[in-house]
């Protein structure tokens, strides 16, 4: 490996001009390089040009050392470490730095059809959101005659998912205030694509830094089901996890970007109380439940809430899409601009004592753009 280089050869030397999105788009396709799927309604592509910058020339064990054995599984995709030692040949250097990424392997066939466009896809989702803080970056793209490896960020303090599983109950409102406004953000920046993420979760939040009492950084990753939305075009797709999917999804009505908001309000109840609001014995039950979408806020799990907490999860599981809030709505709500709540509830732990298990994107065979290790800044 060549110390210093970056992690893949470009195809050829690109360098984008833009520096920022403006502040509204009414269409993604109005961004150089992405155009819609032929066949595919709700689907992105990258142009020949595009992708063909993005695509690293040699295979990945040439750049990287990567772990053979994958840290993360999936149905059709597994997620290994990957690394490089970078020596510092300045003036003054005599040491060396590590750089660790995620390489995420996808079978371009699946059940003997070819499922390229949808890894294709994913990457355009990801170039399209590529400067957004709170999204999770690719920094390379490589293919095989079988595969096509997505080399992410990597996140060191895994899911919010594990926060979760590591407490007694919920996160604390300050956490989960912290790890929604993230999330918001992220889908802000989509929104304003139209783009629907439509598999919002605490399994595709990823912690970036080690959480403190009232404070976390988090990004959004697994772009696989994102959708772009039209007003020509009706989408209906069963997409998403069961606890936290909207009932048009699962009454097979037209998906809106109303679909995200009603996952971001699942995700907050399950961060506050370490419970799943409409949660069955069985999946059919959680449909039912879901479809019905009585909510209540159970004293015994929810004692030490504040009101503004409750009336923000209350204002986005709204059974009808319209009645939700909107992202831009949900960022200015009182409770998440309140930074005064104390983390009561909170039985997580913190970064003495986290295990640091680091994770790149869920594996649900769904995320990448790039950085200028191998394609556009």
């Amino acid at each position: 490996m060549n110390n210093g280089s970056s992690p893949c050869t470009r195809r050829s030397e690109y360098r984008s001009q833009m520096s920022r999105f403006p502040e509204e788009r009414p269409s993604c396709f109005s961004e150089p390089g992405v155009i819609p799927h032929e066949s595919e309604p709700g689907m992105l592509q990258l142009s020949s040009e595009v992708l063909d910058r993005l695509l690293c020339d040699e295979p990945i064990q040439t750049q990287l050392n990567v772990e053979p054995r994958p840290f993360a599984r999936g149905k059709f995709a597994n997620v290994r470490a990957a690394w490089r030692t970078i020596r510092d040949t300045g003036r003054n250097g005599s040491g060396s730095t590590i750089e660790q990424y995620a390489a995420k392997y996808q079978r371009k066939q699946r059940r003997g059809e070819s499922v390229r466009h949808m890894i294709v896809h994913e990457a355009a989702v990801l170039y399209l959101l590529r400067h957004e803080r709170h999204v999770v970056q690719l920094r390379g793209l490589y293919e095989t005659t079988s595969e096509m490896i997505l080399l992410l960020q990597l996140a060191p303090y895994g899911e919010v998912q594990r926060l979760l599983d590591e407490s007694s109950g919920g996160v604390g409102e300050s956490i989960a205030r912290c790890c929604v406004e993230h999330t918001l953000t992220a889908l802000l920046a989509m929104h304003k694509r139209n783009l629907a993420h439509l598999d919002v979760k605490p399994q595709n939040l990823l912690l970036m830094a080690p959480p403190t009492k009232d404070s976390c950084e988090v990004k959004l990753c697994d772009f696989g089901v994102t959708r772009e939305l039209r007003s020509n075009v009706e989408l209906r797709e069963v997409l998403g996890t069961p606890d936290y999917v909207a009932p048009e999804v699962l009454q097979y009505e037209p998906i809106s970007l109303a679909t995200d908001m009603w996952s971001v309000g699942i995700v907050t109840y399950v961060l506050l109380s370490g419970h799943s609001p409409f949660a069955g014995d069985t999946k059919q039950e959680t449909f039912l439940n879901i479809t019905q979408g009585e909510l209540e806020f159970p004293l015994d799990i929810f004692e030490g809430i504040t009101q503004n907490a409750m009336d923000f999860v209350t204002a986005l599981v709204q059974l009808h899409p319209r009645s939700r809030l909107t992202v831009q709505e949900a960022l200015k709500h009182p409770w998440i601009l309140d930074r005064t709540t104390s983390s009561s509830g909170s039985n997580i732990a913190t970064d003495s004592n986290i295990s640091a298990t680091a994770v790149a994107a869920a594996t649900d065979d769904g995320g990448a753009a790039a950085t200028d290790d191998c394609a556009a800044t």
